[in-house]
């Protein structure tokens, strides 16, 4: 399998306490000493959240000192965010249900001179009940039955921008008897303003209580194939209107942070996909199969170009946004894989950081 540089930044040397914990627990070998490593840094973050030190947090948080350092430490604040007080009988989580949206128009619509032919997206579901009750039917929480899910679809940026002390403060509360809610967030509609396929990604927020012995919420998690296809049909009930083809495609529900990667990379695998799909098709109705060169793309992607072999001059490029925490080789491997897929012959890769201008001009 061909291997691409890593074109994403790293600070060099951090002084952030959280992330040494994260960089010491990465760099033992041994699963066995890593465990209470792991333990420490939970520990860590959740006296911190207990005292309300978002800066810290936050600080570690938006900027990783590595992928794999990034990995343990939003595992870690996961679960320092579930973790209840000692002498607690429940513990509550919160959680995240990404949702990938492949959406357009149904066909080209006729517009007037002048006018612009625009389709709106509900940010907000109208019956939560029914979502639910499927998830819980599924088992898509394991064992847990006591949650529920906030109406919002909303934009990934607000997961890392919300409050870290006040979804704790609101967990330690629910445990002690206060009214149990999922998270108020802000609701993203999609506006498709064009006509043409879109790519969008949307979480919706829950919230679980337990006993406080039982098993975490990724452990918990149950096989997307029970659930998927009813959930994507009630989505399409509520969302659907005419004029308008659209696919949502969930993901499994997922502690806050670790869901918020989950759905990043989720969301750039099938905008690949959709992207290879059309481009394709094209290509193979008019002139056969193009050419495909791959490279790492600053500051942070990689990119795809798939060009004519026989000289026409069509080309057309997209861009995989790499995620801070992503493993770059597992990135490789699902790009080279769905080109392997598309049984595309002429696969070139650059091996050298490139820009997107360059890729489209080479």
């Amino acid at each position: 399998m061909p291997s691409l540089p890593d074109p994403r930044c790293y600070a060099a040397a951090h002084t952030n306490p959280l992330l040494l914990h994260a960089e010491r627990s990465i760099a033992t070998a041994d699963a066995t000493q890593r465990m209470p490593l792991t333990k420490r840094l939970e520990k860590d973050l959740r006296e911190r959240l207990a005292r309300g030190d978002d800066e810290t947090i936050k600080g570690a948080l938006l900027d990783v000192s590595s992928a794999a350092a990034g990995r343990v430490l939003w595992r870690a604040i996961d679960a320092a965010l579930g973790t209840p007080d000692c002498d607690s009988a429940l513990a509550a989580a919160v959680f995240a249900l990404p949702v990938v949206f492949v959406a357009g128009h149904a066909h080209a619509p006729s517009v007037s001179p002048g006018k612009t032919s625009r389709i709106a997206i509900p940010g907000s579901l109208a019956d939560t009940t029914k979502l639910v009750r499927l998830l819980e039917e599924a088992g898509a929480l394991g064992s847990t039955r006591n949650f529920g899910i906030g109406a919002a679809l909303c934009a990934a940026d607000v997961l890392l921008r919300t409050s870290l002390r006040a979804l704790f403060l609101q967990l330690r509360a629910i445990e002690t008897g206060a009214s149990p809610r999922a998270p108020d967030l802000p609701p993203a509609p999609i506006v498709l303003d064009a006509p043409g396929e879109r790519v969008e990604l949307r979480f919706i927020a829950g919230l679980a209580v337990t006993g406080a012995q039982a098993a975490s919420l990724p452990s918990a998690a149950g096989d997307v194939g029970r659930w998927g296809m009813p959930f994507t049909r009630e989505l399409i009930q509520q969302l659907g209107q005419p004029r308008l083809s659209l696919l949502p495609i969930p993901r499994p529900p997922l502690g806050w942070f670790v869901a918020h990667h989950a759905g990043t990379r989720a969301r750039e695998n099938i905008a690949l996909q959709a992207f290879l799909s059309r481009t394709l098709r094209e290509f193979r109705a008019v002139e056969g199969d193009p050419s495909a060169t791959v490279t790492a793309l600053q500051p942070a992607a990689v990119g795809i170009k798939l060009a004519s072999r026989l000289g026409s001059g069509r080309s057309f490029v997209h861009s995989v946004s790499l995620h801070p925490l992503d493993d770059m080789d597992e990135v490789t491997t699902e790009i080279f894989g769905l080109l392997r897929e598309c049984r595309l012959e002429d696969v070139r890769v650059m091996r050298e950081v490139s820009t997107e201008a360059e890729l489209a001009r080479n």
